[in-house]
């Protein structure tokens, strides 16, 4: 007795009913069909009998898989942990497999490969994860070949999912204005390209801006220490502190870590002697030392680039323009 004809016979049902719910063309709409269909593939699972994915695949001409492309230069495919561990996440619920591709400039805009790039790598559509320095005429190459692809934060107006930065400095300065701060500065630590950076280091300290003119104070011009190697950003940060009238709050782009330990130097602790904002993943408790955290929502950015993917798959849709996500304030408790 085959497999499907076992599986038919302990659910009372025909091999034709089996094989159309584990190839996933039921309709499902009454709770009796719904409920059918999942004792059948419980039973399935029971006898160790799981549906061909290649055969449904090709069925369909589908590979069931999503490319994540990268960059083959260092730097310009920032990717969180949680942000990856997310996709695969996604993707899993989605019956998805990722594959990660990592390509030069030169190849992701040839046009003689580009058409055929997803075919040869075996993919249905791609997530594309360049932050900055982005190749020329990308993002219009893919839509020319009607490529199936979303951006994850890049400045782009359709098929990107972003983070609302502006709106995150705003609020980040916001809680340092609430937590009595009268000398907010905005820092930024990055050792990044200085001519082409990422859009959210004008973003973040734009919002910064927006909040203490709303609040009627002036705006501090924030201060840049990208340029420094870091133990001349630790020199330059613990003569910031140690100066007569110091920041009495500090909103950080990241590397918070340094701008501790520079405290710690100048024997300053927060929020005894100031208050410290950052932005970050989420991932880190800072050792338990009272930093406000301005979370990056990766999670839920992984989710909505993957849905959305999945959409301009199935009806080969036009550009798709999402509303930014926000940055959820996180306390050192929470963490």
């Amino acid at each position: 007795m085959t497999p499907v004809a076992r599986i038919a016979k302990k659910a009372g049902c025909s091999e034709t009913t089996v094989r159309r719910v584990l190839r996933g063309g039921n309709k499902e709409v009454w709770s009796s069909t719904a409920k059918r269909a999942s004792e059948i593939r419980r039973i399935a699972r029971d006898v160790g009998f799981l549906p061909n994915a290649s055969a449904a695949a090709v069925k369909k001409g589908r590979f069931n898989a999503v490319l994540l492309i990268l960059s083959t230069d260092k730097g310009r495919c920032h990717m969180p942990e949680i942000l990856l561990h997310s996709l695969c996440s996604a993707l899993e619920k989605a019956g998805q497999h990722l594959r990660i591709g990592r390509f030069s400039d030169e190849v992701l805009t040839d046009r003689e490969t580009l058409p055929t790039f997803l075919g040869r790598w075996s993919c249905d559509g791609a997530i594309v994860n360049y932050t900055d320095r982005f190749p020329l005429r990308i993002n219009e190459l893919l839509a020319q070949y009607r490529i199936p692809s979303v951006w994850i934060n890049a400045p782009f107006e359709n098929d990107c999912v972003r983070y609302d930065d502006r709106k995150g400095g705003y609020d980040a300065a916001m809680l340092l204005i609430k937590h009595g701060c009268r000398r907010p500065l905005y820092v930024d630590l990055r050792h990044d390209w200085i001519d082409d950076v990422h859009h959210s280091a004008i973003e973040r300290p734009a919002g910064f801006a927006d909040a203490l003119k709303a609040a009627g104070r002036s705006v501090p011009e924030p201060i840049n220490l990208g340029h420094l190697p870091a133990k001349a950003q630790m020199e330059e940060l613990m003569r910031l502190l140690r100066d007569k009238n110091p920041p009495d709050g500090i909103v950080s782009f990241d590397r918070a870590e340094r701008i501790l330990y520079a405290a710690a130097y100048v024997g300053l602790k927060i929020p005894d002697d100031f208050s410290l904002v950052t932005f970050s993943d989420g991932q880190s408790d800072f050792a338990g030392l009272p930093v406000m955290q301005m979370v990056v929502p990766c999670k839920a950015a992984a989710f909505s680039a993957v849905k959305t993917l999945m959409k301009k798959i199935e009806s080969g849709g036009k550009g798709v323009k999402l509303a930014p996500l926000k940055l959820k304030f996180v306390s050192c408790t929470d963490t």
